[in-house]
């Protein structure tokens, strides 16, 4: 709630300031802080017309191009707020914002994503293992550091000073909303559930976002398109205000590369709920940490079940590997 009614508020009087559009999000109405009495209320987007895109197909060209750019500028207008707080940092200033959203979800569900990323990587180890003898090194990796995994996903969310922004979080197709034209083409955007947001590098969010939400070969096709025009909108925030960006062009695509494994990490988590439906989805709300071991066994048994089948379960899978094997990152093994 404090995302909304308060970082967000103040990263648009920024934008304001210069002339440009507020960030895409939905309107503040009401909102109680009260302990043990939170609440807030939006306002419905739905009766404007806007509605998720197909988590199943993975978003094309004119999907991704307003994420991006609204990324851009969500990051730059944290930057700019960040420099008329008092504190100069969001977290200090607004305390709920401190700490990563999986160190202040407590023990419990820390030891369940752990749990969770170690049975992905072995069952996705072993069946790259059978699968097609070019994903050898994909496999041995997965399965040497099936316990660790969890660990480079958690880093993925580590600040870095030159690349530190406040990120969206969960930047993924189900937190996004689209309003279309009659050719069901978008033409309007708004980012939606702030709740994950804190401090982290850029990348954190588009790493994310282009292993979740991107089929593999639009992914590989599009990259350099979606980064430049990521950081034409970011600069371009900056520019407004007087500012030369934190980092280069070619810095962030270094940071992108060197952040890569986080990419893979939450492809690998994600999609096992974005592409997963009927009776194989799972049921994440009743999850508790004595009914794990029973979760992982049907989350297995669905994986060895879906990757059997051609469609985009295994396509989408197979596709982050393909892109992993032209990087270094399996070469240790």
């Amino acid at each position: 709630m404090v995302i909304l009614s308060d970082v967000v508020e103040g990263m648009n009087n920024e934008l304001k300031q210069l002339g440009l559009d507020p960030i895409r999000a939905p309107k503040l109405f009401s909102r109680s802080l009260e302990k043990g009495r939170e609440a807030f209320i939006t306002e419905d987007l739905r009766i404007h017309g806007f509605k998720m895109s197909d988590r199943f197909k993975g978003m094309d060209l004119n999907h991704a191009l307003f994420v991006v750019k609204e990324l851009g500028r969500f990051h730059a207008s944290s930057l700019l707020f960040e420099e008329v707080l008092p504190t100069k940092y969001i977290p200090d200033t607004f305390s709920r914002l401190k700490g990563r959203w999986f160190d202040v979800s407590g023990k419990e569900f820390e030891i369940i994503l752990k749990k969770m990323f170690s049975s992905s990587a072995e069952a996705m180890g072993k069946y790259l293992k059978k699968s097609d003898p070019k994903y050898k090194k994909c496999s041995n990796w997965l399965l040497k550091y099936s316990s660790t995994l969890a660990s480079h996903y958690f880093n993925g969310f580590s600040t870095c000073d030159q690349f530190e922004v406040l990120i969206h979080g969960d930047c993924w197709t189900n937190n996004m909303l689209f309003r279309y034209n009659e050719d069901e083409i978008p033409v309007d955007f708004r980012f939606v559930d702030l709740q994950l947001s804190g401090k982290a590098s850029a990348t954190s969010d588009l790493n994310y976002f282009f292993f979740t939400s991107l089929n593999g070969d639009f992914r590989r096709k599009n990259l350099n398109t979606l980064i430049t025009t990521y950081y034409e909108s970011f600069s371009e925030v900056l520019k407004r205000a007087g500012k030369e960006p934190p980092f280069s062009y070619l810095e962030l695509k270094k940071e992108l590369y060197d952040r890569k494994i986080f990419g893979m990490a939450s492809g690998m988590l994600s999609l096992q709920f974005t592409l997963v439906q009927g009776e194989d989805a799972p049921d994440m709300e009743n999850l508790e940490e004595d009914k794990i071991d029973d979760f992982l066994e049907k989350q297995v048994k669905t994986f060895e079940k879906l990757s059997k089948q051609e469609g985009p379960f295994k396509d989408r899978y197979l596709a982050i590997f393909d892109e992993m094997l032209e990087t270094t990152i399996f070469d240790e093994v």
